[in-house]
């Protein structure tokens, strides 16, 4: 039986008045930290027409962010809005708890895009300060804890519940190449390498740029 999840709106871009574009994404998080530091940074930083409205939970709740509850957070926004044309929703999920099998085929089932990350969200801040000679070494990262302490090799203040600083963005590029050459098999629910996919997000708010 679906559970109840209180959530609330944050609006990560505020497009121009009049702006050609009328499309907005709403994205629910597995992570209630990461997630939402990384992507109201992101705001700041990114110009695009496109709003970009987080639907987060209020609660950091561990119990509420298995997949199936995520999944289901972005489905109750998606009945409970004046549908435009041209919205999108999206799901960002990890793979070092979960099995997500069956979640990408109900995300299909349902026009919901997912981002998925293995082993978490925060290879993806690593992409942006590792060298791109250093991608031969990616499979030293199965892990989220290795993850967060190679992170922490760039930057010893890093922690989950810390803004991102716009420092990190920077390598943003970057972290969309190494993305790109790491995730070798795009029809596959996981990317097969320590990897995320997150910069399927980056090039969508890109190509509706200011």
């Amino acid at each position: 039986m679906p559970r109840t999840i209180l959530t609330r709106e944050i609006k990560l871009t505020h497009p121009k008045r009049g702006s050609r574009s009328n499309r907005r994404i709403f994205i629910a998080t597995e992570g209630f930290h990461s997630e939402k530091k990384y992507l109201k940074a992101l705001g700041d930083i990114i110009k695009t027409n496109i709003e970009v409205i987080i639907i987060s939970r209020q609660s950091p709740d561990s119990g509420l962010s298995a997949p199936q509850y995520v999944l289901q957070t972005i489905l109750d926004k998606k009945s409970n809005i004046d549908f435009r044309i041209g919205d999108d929703f999206w799901i960002i999920i990890d793979t070092d708890r979960w099995d997500i099998g069956s979640i990408t085929t109900l995300c299909s089932d349902n026009n919901v895009s997912i981002i998925v990350s293995n082993p978490c969200f925060e290879i993806w801040i690593l992409f942006h300060y590792l060298r791109k000679n250093q991608i031969n070494t990616i499979q030293a990262f199965p892990n989220c804890d290795s993850v967060i302490s190679a992170i922490k090799e760039f930057d010893d203040h890093f922690s989950k519940t810390r803004p991102v600083t716009k420092r990190t963005f920077n390598g943003l590029k970057k972290a969309v190449w190494f993305a790109k050459e790491l995730d070798i098999n795009t029809n596959s629910a996981v990317p097969e390498n320590p990897c995320s996919r997150m910069y399927k997000l980056i090039e969508e708010l890109q190509a509706d740029s200011k």
